[in-house]
């Protein structure tokens, strides 16, 4: 058996509005960076005359994400980050899906890839645009979690999902040039 650390750029984030839910499959950030996953359990104690009486309950959970912006060249479509921030804008329930693109295994029943994903509905709580003069676009988005948020649940990715799981991974260019596509 071997041990094989986990690289940040192994999981994705796709996200969704929730409203949405019967009409678009769920999309990717392109260029994210970063993104952390906080959780807290709120204590209380009480002394009593046998001892300390203490009591967990749920905190708050909170996703934070910083990805670079970016240009679209599609006319016909908006840059994920900006429609992003206008859920931001408009307080809109979203879900988002960590998928951890490393853990794919084909299910013999169904012929499709399942990935191990974490998955959660909330709001996103701030947004950040960092234009340095001699760097990139920044953007970081904080989201607070409704509940706890389900984890290591299997799932499958649509055709497009599967090609920006592929986009994230390079692949093998020959030396010679490409004559086919």
């Amino acid at each position: 058996m071997s041990i094989e650390v986990i690289n940040g750029k192994d999981y994705l984030a796709f996200f969704r509005l929730l409203k949405e839910s019967t009409q678009q499959d769920a999309d990717r950030i392109r260029f994210m960076t970063e993104m952390s996953l906080s959780m807290e359990k709120e204590t209380d104690s009480e002394t009593t005359v046998d001892g300390i009486v203490t009591s967990i309950a749920d905190g708050e959970n909170t996703l934070e994400f910083t990805a670079l912006a970016y240009r679209d060249t599609d006319p016909n479509t908006i840059a994920m980050w900006k429609q992003m921030r206008q859920w931001y804008l408009d307080g809109e329930t979203v879900e988002v899906w960590n998928v951890d693109i490393k853990s794919g295994k084909l299910n013999e029943e169904t012929q499709k890839t399942e990935y191990l994903v974490d998955y959660f509905q909330g709001k996103f709580t701030s947004f950040e645009l960092s234009a340095a003069a001699d760097g990139k676009v920044e953007l970081t988005y904080s989201y607070t979690i409704n509940g706890n948020g389900i984890f290591d649940h299997k799932d499958t990715l649509t055709e497009a999902q599967e090609a920006a799981v592929k986009a994230a991974q390079f692949a093998y260019q020959t030396l010679a040039k490409v004559t086919s596509i």
